[in-house]
């Protein structure tokens, strides 16, 4: 019996599928030259090394063949596991357009960045202040009223884009702090600073 080994066992030598050579560990079949080669590597289909993917959805590049979305497309809409249907209101999507987001950084831009009200930086949103969102909703439906809020929403999205009072309105920076006081019917001293 073989001197270092404990009793009844023996060392077996383990071997490359492709090249022959011993392994160091058991478990392994190829070894670390050959399995960054030929069907060992995880880019390798049919023959085929190196073959290029893209997502279905955006059309970038993939690192994974076994993928057919990016990370960013693979949750979106129907496949994502939360998805009721496309039931977001028209508000939301209405805030959600490229035409707010550029309103709403005019409007920081012009105050500094910075709480009207209070000087803080800090949470800051913009406010109304003639016509509140919600009226302006309001208003924008009456408009386009032949058009159903619930089943001709991406119409009413297209036709937002373009509706100008929404993108003209007057707004105004405020602080969180600030921002709820003037829906709670706040004492007119605090209304009057904003």
């Amino acid at each position: 019996m073989p001197t270092g080994f404990p009793t009844g066992v023996t060392k077996l030598k383990y071997y490359c599928k492709d090249c022959g050579k011993q392994l160091s560990g058991y478990r392994a079949t190829r070894c670390k030259s050959c399995s960054k080669l030929g069907k060992g590597t995880w880019n390798y289909i049919d023959g085929r090394k190196n073959r290029k993917v893209y997502c279905r959805e955006c059309g970038k590049l993939l690192s994974l063949y076994t993928c057919t979305y990016c990370l960013k497309c693979r949750y979106l809409g129907k496949r994502n596991n939360k998805w009721k249907g496309g039931i977001t209101p028209l508000c939301e999507r209405i805030r959600r357009l490229p035409e707010y987001k550029e309103w709403r950084l005019k409007i920081f831009i012009r105050d500094s960045f910075g709480c009207i009200a209070c000087g803080s930086n800090y949470k800051i949103e913009v406010h109304h202040n003639k016509k509140e969102f919600s009226i302006l909703l309001t208003e924008f439906l009456q408009e386009y009223n032949q058009f159903s809020p619930y089943e001709d929403k991406d119409t009413l999205i297209r036709l937002a884009m373009k509706w100008q009072p929404f993108w003209d309105a007057e707004g105004e920076t405020l602080c969180n702090k600030c921002h709820k006081l003037t829906f709670k019917g706040a004492p007119t001293a605090v209304k009057g600073m904003v």
